[in-house]
Parts: C-alpha cells; sequence; structure tokens
C-alpha cells in the first residue's frame, strides 16, 4: 500500500516513520514534509497542504492507497471531504467535524450541548466588555481569540494587563475560567501569558 502523508511537522515525520515500519506498507511519501524527513529516508513532495487539487492530482496520478491528514488548516478548509469526493480513502474529520479544532466557541458549545466537563466561559466580541467581565467574575481567566492558535507562544507579562488582552480585539473572542492563577490571550497566532 502506497500512503500520502499531508504535513511538515514532528508529528508527521513520527506518523510516517511508523507507517513505513508497517508490513502492509510500500511506500510513504510527506507532502510538503521538511529536509529532516528526507535524512530518515522518508520521500517528500513540494505540494502545499493547502492545494487540494494539486494533492488529489498527486494521489490519482501516483497510484496511492491512502491519506494521512495531520495539520488542522487543511482539515479546518475541508481536504478530507475534497478527497472523498474525488473517491480517495482520507484519515482526517470532515471539514464540519475540524471546526473543533478552528473554533474556540463552536468547540465550548458542543462541549456545553453534550455536558462535556469544561471550564465556565463567556464569549464576547469587544474589549471592554469581557474585561469588565473578567473583574467581576472570573479570575484567573484565559482570553482566547476565537480562531486556530498554530502554537506559536510568548510570555511578557507578571500580572493581569488588560493591554495585552487587546490583542485579541475586534476579533471575536472567549473568556475561560482557569486554576491555577495563569491568563493567557490568543490573538491570531499570539499566546500572551499572564500569572498571578
Amino acid at each position: 500500500m502506497k500512503v500520502l502523508v499531508i504535513g511538515s511537522g514532528a508529528r508527521e515525520h513520527a506518523i510516517a516513520h511508523a507507517l513505513m515500519r508497517g508490513s502492509s506498507v510500500s511506500e510513504v511519501t510527506v507532502a510538503p514534509g521538511n529536509p529532516g524527513m528526507e535524512l530518515d529516508g522518508i520521500r517528500i513532495t513540494q505540494i502545499s497542504p493547502s492545494n487540494h487539487a494539486a494533492l488529489i492530482d498527486f494521489v490519482k496520478n501516483n497510484g496511492y492507497d491512502w491519506v494521512f491528514v495531520g495539520p488542522e488548516v487543511p482539515l479546518i478548509e475541508g481536504i478530507v471531504d475534497d478527497f472523498a469526493q474525488a473517491g480517495i480513502k482520507a484519515f482526517g474529520p470532515s471539514k464540519a467535524a475540524a471546526q473543533i479544532a478552528g473554533s474556540k466557541d463552536s468547540a465550548k458549545q458542543l462541549m456545553e450541548r453534550y455536558s462535556i466537563p469544561t471550564a465556565r466561559y463567556q464569549t464576547f466580541s469587544d474589549l471592554e466588555r469581557s474585561t469588565t467581565y473578567v473583574r467581576e467574575h472570573v479570575a484567573p481567566s484565559v482570553f482566547m481569540a476565537d480562531a486556530l492558535a498554530a502554537g506559536v507562544d510568548e510570555s511578557p507579562s507578571v500580572h493581569h494587563n488588560f493591554k495585552r488582552v487587546k490583542r485579541c480585539f475586534p476579533i471575536h473572542g472567549n473568556v475561560h475560567a482557569l486554576a491555577g492563577g495563569q491568563a493567557v490571550c490568543l490573538a491570531h497566532h499570539r499566546i500572551c501569558t499572564s500569572t498571578h
């Protein structure tokens, strides 16, 4: 069986490496991969995870049997749905299911709807209402932009600093209760932390 793994990070490297050891797998390629993967004998091809049409063509033209999608962004963009529509087997959630990773608000609503334990939260679309809520109800708190964080972080503050929270707005955001005395602001691809 020939397998295409989509992604370029450590997760996809480990998955490709494990798949290569499978007795039923004859070939593993990663798109776009990274140079470290090649050092482990993993094939890579320079196709962007966001270029669904090119990936579908690559799979069909090269006789791949199965696709594993690692990164959240192509999943949120509906790549698994596109593969299914093209008659290609792919492992990963549908676009609708992937929204749990792409929208904090959707995830919180899902947890609330099905009584899945989670921290208390409120959703705001302006800074003043969110900071008033935190001052009056919840401390410590987590501020999260309603978007994918992509794992990038920074730690610039030691106390609640609402100036840093401004980075979360005017985009849609959530405020979560947090045990342990730490507050976090997710804004686009930044996380600003503060501890009490």
